[in-house]
């Protein structure tokens, strides 16, 4: 249930957690934060895991998500190695870490460019996944650059397991969303043999993932620095490299690819051809022949470039042996058969699970030729389609010289397998324990108060507004000394912590929270309620209902700015049911996307030494949207895509009350 609900979705949730309980499922991904309460008081035995989704990426983080009564956290991608062994030196938590699959370009969570542009919320599954179409870089007009400049790579962690165990990570998590059979197989196959070989990398394991799926010829993610994570000449996925075009014929029906490759290509293989660092459409090798040695003719109706590099980006042969095989769970056996005795069969595995049945017949004494062992170890392991297969070294066999008719034992088998599995389903159920909702009818009066974001421009007249959130581009003590004499005391003062953030950058927080005690928290991630501060929860929070609001509440936030995603029909009903006052986000350039790479190094040959960032820099979409790139530093750079143009809400609110949250950044 890895999503954001509305309050009038709350009831169906309850209704699909209690039927997955009721079936045995063993815990829950969640995202909403009110959602967390919610289930927590309906099912007290609920087992919760925090989503990636909740941009969980320090110490600080994750011991708020344990307050909540939540056992293990899907940390975020962007969370480095340091970060995750100190989750683990202070916390109790089980952590699970993301090691194959697609990267996402924006912070977890904080993807609002699909909801807000296009009213299609990533956060609730409907991400139209803007970040992988072409853009064009500008900077006054002139063109810098255009690609794929937010496609990130794909991750792959496989070198790095044992440092990640090391660390801690109790589970590897293994994206796989909408992928086909072949793919999943493929890839955890892959992980598996990895593990169980002392995480010995082979070079077939990393063939065969990158035939699975491979955008951008993977990346470690943020192991190594910020740079590399963007590819930005090929968007989708380039297998791996087996050869080159040597002809291209034209046909009246359909034309004719040859091909010299070493690797050996199969019938509906998949070929994507790449020409000057250019796709050229991909095609299915249908109708194929080996006309000689490493070379191959293929007919199709596509067109192709003599001397385009040809990549495997489906072999069919490889899915089609990963998917004959089956995990299964193995079984001992002990049989007993003794004249004048039913026969007896007990089946049991490597988890303490046993069970036994007895033959319909008498046991008699062989008139001819007697049972043998093997006969029936033959007839047991006869398992078919089930979940079990017979472990042959754990085979105890007694008999006498006895005869027992096959149709006996095969009875027997499926006896006794049945009542194994129903032992085992069984014993894992639980007693679900339901309390009925407590419906959140109360009423509250929220206020009605004017607050402003402010960055760079500290020369802004802000006698109008209640209360003062500094940027991180403000982190600066000359400069919030000088804001605090200028701003009148009755006015509240805001530090805003960004939503990702190493120790490092916390300890710059700290130090100024440390001078100036009279700051308050502007919080955009969960680490926000760590620091014993009055907290105000930023859009970046995604509360997008009542329950959402309350949680925040209790943890300490006396105002609560809806998400950027909330519909403006939906804002009264939250804010009269929440305990907080309820902000909407009325005018300014929404952080669309926030991102912990950085695009100088990826797409601009930039670097630290000589960067070349400028605050005028502008990312714009083929249908026209403009895209502002915007820089903060803490203990390192970070990059947010802000819209071009203002969001103005605010005509539409001037008969509730609702704060305002009004950015003065540009």
């Amino acid at each position: 249930i890895n999503t954001l609900v509305f309050d009038d979705e709350i009831s169906d949730i309850i209704d699909l957690v209690k039927s997955a309980l009721n079936i045995g499922v063993d815990a829950f991904i969640v995202q909403d934060i009110g959602l967390v309460d919610v289930l927590k008081k309906c099912f007290p035995q609920i087992e919760i895991h925090a989503s990636t989704q909740m941009g969980i990426n320090n110490a600080s983080g994750a011991k708020v998500a344990k307050s909540l009564g939540i056992t293990r956290v899907v940390l975020s991608r962007e969370t480095p190695l340091e970060e995750i062994k100190q989750i683990k030196q202070q916390t109790s938590l089980d952590i699970e870490y993301f090691v194959q699959g697609a990267l996402c370009v924006c912070f977890s969570g904080n993807c609002y460019i699909s909801g807000v542009l296009f009213n299609a919320s990533g956060n609730r599954g409907k991400c139209l996944q803007l970040c992988r179409l072409p853009y064009t870089a500008s900077q006054n007009g002139k063109i810098l650059t255009s690609g794929y400049l937010l496609s990130a790579k794909d991750f792959n962690m496989s070198y790095r397991l044992k440092e990640l165990i090391d660390a801690g990570v109790n589970s590897f998590k293994i994206e796989g969303r909408a992928r086909r059979t072949g793919y999943v197989a493929t890839v955890v196959n892959a992980y598996r043999e990895i593990i169980d070989n002392n995480f010995k990398v082979s070079q077939k394991s990393q063939i065969n993932l990158k035939k699975a799926y491979n955008r951008g010829d993977f990346t470690e993610g943020y192991f190594n620095g910020n740079g590399g994570i963007i590819d930005n000449q090929i968007q989708g996925h380039r297998g791996i490299f087996i050869g080159k075009v040597i002809n291209f014929i034209k046909g009246k029906n359909f034309n004719t690819i040859q091909i010299q490759s070493k690797y050996e290509i199969h019938k509906n293989d998949g070929l994507k051809f790449i020409y000057n660092g250019k796709e050229i459409p991909s095609i299915s090798a249908m109708d194929i022949k080996k006309i000689e040695k490493d070379i191959y003719s293929i007919n199709t109706k596509a067109k192709c470039i003599v001397g385009a590099q040809v990549y495997q980006i489906l072999d069919t042969e490889l899915e089609k042996q990963l998917l004959l095989s089956k995990k299964t769970r193995s079984v001992g056996l002990n049989f007993v058969a003794k004249i004048g005795q039913k026969a007896k069969l007990t089946l049991f595995d490597n988890f303490g699970y046993k069970c036994f049945v007895e033959s319909d017949e008498i046991c008699e004494e062989a008139k001819t030729q007697a049972l043998s062992k093997q006969e029936i170890i033959n007839q047991i392991s006869k398992m078919g389609d089930t979940v079990f297969s017979l472990d042959l070294d754990k085979c105890n066999i007694d008999i006498d010289n006895v005869f027992i008719r096959k149709q006996i034992l095969n009875d027997m088998r499926r006896k006794c397998l049945e009542k194994l599995e129903n032992i085992i389903i069984s014993s894992n159920k639980k007693a679900v324990e339901f309390n009925e909702p407590i419906n959140n009818n109360q009423t509250y009066q929220n206020k009605k108060i004017l607050c402003a974001i402010i960055s760079e421009k500290t020369n802004c007249d802000l006698s109008g507004f209640d209360k003062i959130i500094l940027e991180p581009k403000l982190y600066n003590t000359l400069v919030i000394e000088n804001l605090l004499k200028k701003v009148p005391s009755n006015k509240e003062m805001y530090l805003s912590v960004p939503s990702l953030m190493t120790s490092q950058d916390e300890d710059i927080i700290k130090e100024i929270l440390g001078k100036y005690p009279s700051l308050n928290i502007y919080g955009n991630n969960l680490s926000a309620f760590s620091y014993n501060k009055n907290v105000f929860a930023s859009p970046l929070l995604n509360c997008i209902n009542s329950h959402t609001a309350n949680s925040f509440y209790d943890l300490g936030a006396k105002d609560v700015c809806l998400s950027f995603e909330v519909p403006y029909e939906k804002y009264k009903d939250i804010a009269i049911h929440s305990k907080s006052n309820i902000y909407v986000y009325a005018k300014g350039h929404i952080p669309l996307i926030t991102m912990a790479h950085c695009p100088m190094k990826n797409n601009f040959n930039g670097n630290c030494k000589n960067c070349n960032y400028g605050s005028d820099i502008v990312y714009e979409l083929q249908s026209g949207q403009k895209l502002l790139l915007d820089r903060y530093k803490l203990s390192r750079c970070y990059f947010r895509l802000k819209n071009k143009n203002t969001i103005d809400n605010i005509y539409n609110l001037n008969n509730t009350h609702l704060g305002l949250i009004v950015d003065l950044t540009e």
